[in-house]
């Protein structure tokens, strides 16, 4: 609820700004447990981690949109929970994929 003015990783969004916008929804399938790190498919799968506090979601057109494998893809996401890149390894952290439409206006 807090993205426009309260995310830490960017600035707030200025009036001036607010006429370039474009606004990019994503439609999340359900999540699946993450069966091998090698059966990710960057750009169809997203993925979301999660170990105790920590949760992040990386949508398949980001990853795709930026060339990522499926390591960097895991990495990423582990990055964005504040996690270590390799949490993914840990067994505490659950990580599942989806598949997402995506729309943009």
């Amino acid at each position: 609820p807090r993205a426009v003015d309260g995310d830490p990783r960017v600035a707030p969004l200025r009036p001036e700004e607010a006429a370039g916008l474009s606004i990019r929804i994503a439609v999340l399938g359900p999540l699946r447990r993450l069966a091998a790190p090698a059966t990710i498919a960057p750009g169809v799968d997203g993925l979301a981690v999660a170990r105790g506090w920590h949760a992040a979601v990386l949508l398949p057109g980001h990853a795709a949109r930026r060339g990522w494998d499926g390591p960097t893809c895991l990495a990423r996401v582990c990055l964005a929970a504040g996690l270590p890149a390799r949490a993914h390894l840990d067994p505490e952290t659950v990580v599942e994929a989806f598949a997402a439409e995506e729309f943009e206006t």
